[in-house]
């Protein structure tokens, strides 16, 4: 059981650093130039929402770490949040470049995506698959 913690922790932390490369490489990109309310790299706007993020990667990592397991659900929540955020913004990234001009230039933020997809999928794979036969010996 103790392993499988770690394994959460372990994925839950890719997944916060993946999803703050995807904030901090949409600053750098043309996105962060489309409007009033976009991020630029280094900016108030920027450090707040990877505050905001990592904020709402770790306290409720820190209480499932801490013993209380029914706080899986709660991340699994957020999990799922997370897991929809990413696969709306890779259509919608794409087509901001190709109507934009630049969609080569937001080619790392839509894999930063597809990545954060992708742990995001295999974090509720690892959080709530049943231990196997063996590690009951």
């Amino acid at each position: 059981m103790k392993t499988n913690k770690v394994s959460v922790m372990i994925w839950t932390l890719i997944s916060a650093f993946l999803f703050c490369s995807m904030i901090v490489t949409a600053s750098l990109s043309p996105l962060a130039h489309s409007g009033p309310h976009a991020n630029e790299f280094g900016t108030l706007g920027m450090c707040a929402a990877i505050g905001t993020v990592l904020l709402l990667y770790m306290l409720p990592l820190a209480v499932y770490m801490a013993g209380f397991d029914a706080m899986k659900f709660v991340m699994a929540v957020l999990c799922g949040i997370g897991l929809l955020i990413a696969l709306t913004m890779i259509p919608v990234v794409m087509l901001i470049g190709a109507f934009g001009g630049y969609a080569f230039a937001l080619l790392g933020v839509a894999g930063l995506c597809i990545l954060l997809a992708i742990v995001n999928v295999i974090w509720l794979v690892v959080a709530f698959r049943r231990p196997s036969a063996s590690a009951s010996f």
